[in-house]
């Protein structure tokens, strides 16, 4: 809502809380997400340098959980700033990385997909044999 509204600086103050709040409480991945909130907001106020130094800190904090849905946003904010910054090599190296990965957890979420429907495949085929 905040930022529909263009209010950048109000969202990066709530950001900045949930930072806090998630710190205090240990939730790793919340941590993450409110260090990526702020590198966001942080290019859409045109300071895509500071957001490196968020998306910096989550990409760290990502790849310690193993957690790639959010090393995934990460990359992300790195292509958005990089790009703002006019550096397109470095913008088109991690736009590269987002789509391994958006690839890799793709290719993770079918076989389970599949394996689950060859689970229930085999559980029907007992039932109808008793």
């Amino acid at each position: 809502m905040l930022i529909e509204k263009r209010n950048f600086s109000e969202a990066i103050k709530y950001q900045y809380k949930a930072l806090q709040i998630m710190e205090e409480i240990g939730h790793k991945s919340g941590i993450i997400t409110a260090l990526i909130g702020i590198g966001n907001l942080n290019i859409k106020q045109g300071k895509p340098e500071l957001s490196l130094s968020y998306f910096n800190k989550a990409i760290l904090l990502s790849k310690t959980i193993g957690e790639k849905t959010l090393i995934k946003e990460c990359y992300s904010g790195f292509t958005a700033a990089y790009s703002k910054m006019h550096d397109y090599k470095k913008s088109f190296e991690y736009q590269q990385l987002y789509i391994e990965i958006s690839d890799s957890i793709l290719k993770a979420l079918s076989r389970s997909m599949r394996l689950k429907q060859s689970t229930k495949q085999r559980k029907r085929k007992r039932k109808l044999h008793y």
